[in-house]
């Protein structure tokens, strides 16, 4: 009976084709340890090794421990990777990503900064009277703090039916540029282009003496202006701005009651 299946497997064999799909050589190799294949190729073994201390050698980037070292708010690491990437990958101008990777790295020149230097009469803001960091400038000043009130209270109401939740959250997606669930990409690009805007801008008028003069009049129109910038860049791409038409139209229903953002 064996025999006779032998035969019928080796007739039916014939008049199949060959697929040469792997050499009797690389089904021996399949069959070597990572070991012996290092013999001949030195470089396997080290490629594999690779893969297996890349995690274990990894190194924390030096602005999470300064600010830790200074008290200085910073989200989740792996969050702010997440976040990093998308920007990076997003179409918005590189000018304005160069921005927010100094803004990580804590190179933008801060008016403390410039006084440290030597470029710079002070280093208190000329608005609140306090130390001018990066941080006072892009978050806690006046304009900033405004424009953060708005955009928070604007996602609230988009997201949240108005219930406050991202008005908890400004320092996360204002100051660190944070990616929500709740964002598609197209919104998330275009709420990181709006905010990135506005934090250029309050980093160059953080040294301008009109700081002083500044109004929640002129927060409000800054904001309007910045906005239509916004949607302008948009459009020279391409791009959708749907997102910052509603945010736009959204602020202007507030034009006779600008408190509402302070």
């Amino acid at each position: 009976m064996w025999n006779k299946l032998v035969k019928v497997v080796d007739h039916i064999k014939c008049n199949f084709i060959s697929l040469n799909i792997i050499s009797n050589t690389q089904y021996k190799k399949s069959f070597k340890t990572l070991v012996q294949l290092s013999y001949n190729n030195p470089s396997v073994f080290v490629l594999h090794f690779k893969h297996i201390f890349k995690n274990e050698n990894y190194s924390e980037h030096p602005s999470f421990k300064t600010r830790r070292r200074d008290g200085i708010f910073m989200v989740d690491e792996d969050l702010f990777k997440l976040s990093f990437k998308k920007i990076l990958d997003s179409p918005i101008l590189l000018y304005y990503k160069a921005f927010f990777f100094e803004q990580f790295c804590r190179t933008l020149n801060s008016k403390n900064k410039l006084f440290k230097f030597g470029l710079a009469n002070e280093s208190n803001c000329l608005k609140c009277n306090v130390v001018a960091t990066s941080e006072h400038c892009l978050f806690e000043c006046k304009f900033p703090s405004y424009a953060s009130s708005a955009i928070a209270k604007f996602l609230d109401m988009r997201y949240n039916d108005s219930a406050p939740d991202f008005i908890f959250l400004k320092e996360s997606f204002f100051l660190c540029n944070t990616y929500y669930e709740q964002f598609s990409n197209s919104e998330y690009t275009q709420l990181t282009l709006l905010i990135l805007v506005i934090k250029d801008k309050c980093i160059k008028i953080a040294n301008d003496p009109c700081i002083e003069r500044w109004s929640k009049n002129n927060f409000f129109s800054q904001l309007i202006l910045i906005t239509q910038f916004s949607i302008k860049l948009l459009d020279n791409i391409n791009f959708v701005s749907e997102f910052l038409d509603d945010f736009l139209n959204y602020i202007l229903k507030y034009q006779d009651n600008i408190s509402y953002f302070d």
